[in-house]
């Protein structure tokens, strides 16, 4: 059995591409960061099958599973390297490319807030989110939960559906230990065009 196995997924549609493990995948580095990206990276042979190619292109998703610990898989990352610009180019040198890439939740980077809004209007977000004012998005008096939420439930629901693979745990209410969101207090403001992953970062620093 395996000890490691790396999982390859198409970004548009979640379908399986193909797997990886130990004795392919040579060198393999995970760094799982809480409120962060973290990174991934392992090296495969120069000399790769056009099925390989398309199954480590660039975008492709990876989740990483230990078989003997879980059938489930713990961690994944986005590949960010183009392996047809490296093997055609031969005086990157060498007979191992490293394939690597940052978090999954650098997905939510292809995600941003709109000037037009595409999500149904929830219960316990009346305002929408308003983009009433141009260039600005205002909730008031609202959850840090219902503020994420909202803004994945765009991702979800824009032109290309960009979140279209992204599920939570969570909801407007309760994280995802079931403690309620500590409610913002007054207006939260932030710039059309934020991304959903730097909304992210910008709500982790207020706690």
């Amino acid at each position: 059995m395996a000890v490691i196995t790396l999982s390859f997924w198409n970004p548009s549609d979640g379908s399986l591409l193909g797997t990886l493990d130990e004795t392919e995948a040579q060198q393999i580095e995970i760094r799982a960061a809480l409120l962060e990206l973290g990174a991934g990276s392992f090296k495969v042979s120069r000399h790769l099958a056009a099925a390989e190619l398309l199954m480590l292109a660039k975008g492709n998703l990876v989740t990483v599973t230990i078989p003997v610990i879980s059938a489930n898989p713990f961690w994944g990352f986005v590949i960010d390297t183009d392996l047809a610009v490296l093997i055609s180019h031969d005086e990157q040198g060498g007979e191992d490319l490293t394939v690597q890439g940052p978090g999954l939740m650098a997905l939510l980077h292809s995600a941003r807030l709109d000037e037009e809004t595409y999500a149904p209007v929830p219960p316990a977000s009346a305002e929408r989110g308003s983009s009433d004012t141009p260039g600005e998005w205002l909730w008031r008096n609202q959850p840090q939960g219902a503020i994420y939420t909202r803004a994945i439930e765009e991702g979800i629901n824009q032109p290309g559906t960009p979140l279209g693979l992204v599920s939570i745990d969570f909801d407007r209410t309760d994280d995802s230990d079931s403690v309620p969101w500590e409610v913002i207090v007054h207006d939260y403001i932030i710039p059309t065009g934020t991304s959903v992953l730097e909304l992210g970062d910008r709500l982790a620093q207020t706690g």
